[in-house]
């Protein structure tokens, strides 16, 4: 599968025009969006990132375009929340970022285990 990350709201029409078969909103990145009506527009599947532990998950994981929710595995409270939601229609990404380096496998594997 392919995803575009949607890197500004008013660029929806080209994200869903483009060849990709996901389409990725950062709810970082739109802090004045309304995130529901964003989804709304998009004629594809959504992947909703979510890097901070204030995002109200229940606001979300109903929306019926949003197909896959990216959560940062810091944010353990939000996982905790999806898994007590129960979804069979949206799939969890639990995700890592190191921009400064790609870390060793058994670094990646003892995150996964905390």
């Amino acid at each position: 599968m392919i995803a575009v990350t949607l890197d500004n709201p008013r660029h929806y029409k080209l994200a869903n025009d483009s060849g990709a078969d996901l389409i990725e909103i950062r709810t970082d990145l739109y802090p004045n969006v309304n995130i529901p009506n964003l989804i709304a527009k998009c004629s594809k599947p959504v992947i909703l990132t979510i890097k901070s532990p204030q995002t109200i998950l229940l606001d979300y994981i109903d929306l019926p375009n949003v197909k896959y929710v990216d959560i940062d595995y810091r944010l353990k409270s939000l996982i905790k929340d999806f898994h007590t939601m129960r979804s069979k229609r949206v799939q969890l990404i639990i995700s890592f970022h190191d921009y400064k380096e790609t870390p060793a496998w058994s670094d990646l594997e003892d995150r996964l285990t905390q």
